[in-house]
C-alpha cells in the first residue's frame, strides 16, 4: 500500500490529484475488544507511548485532514496515526507468546 501510494501520488501530480495513506495503529473498536485479549490489550498499552488505543474518531479527523484544503501541498505521504507505536519498533511479546 505505501508503494502504490508514492506511485500514484507521482503519476498524479501533475493532474492536481494527491494520494495519501493512512497507516492506524490500534483502534478502539468492538472487533479488537472481542479478538484481543487482556495481556495482548495490556502489551499494546505498554507499547504504545500514548498508553492507549486510538479512537474511531482520531483515525477519522486524519483522514478527514489529508481530504481538505488544509492539506493542499501534502501528497505520496504515509500518515500513521497510533500514538507512537511505530515509533517503538513493531510487534509485541505477548502476541509472539500467543497469548
Amino acid at each position: 500500500m505505501i508503494h502504490l501510494t508514492r506511485q500514484q501520488a507521482a503519476e498524479l501530480g501533475e493532474q492536481v490529484i494527491s494520494a495519501n495513506c493512512v497507516a492506524p495503529g490500534p483502534v478502539d473498536t468492538k472487533l479488537a475488544l472481542a479478538v484481543n485479549s487482556t495481556a495482548i490489550r495490556a502489551a499494546y498499552y505498554d507499547a504504545i507511548p500514548l498508553n492507549r488505543y486510538g479512537g474511531k474518531e482520531e483515525i477519522a479527523q486524519v483522514i478527514a485532514f489529508l481530504c481538505s484544503d488544509q492539506a493542499s501541498y501534502v501528497t505520496g505521504q504515509v500518515l500513521a496515526a497510533d500514538g507512537g507505536f511505530e515509533a517503538t519498533g513493531v510487534g509485541l511479546p505477548a502476541l509472539r507468546a500467543g497469548n
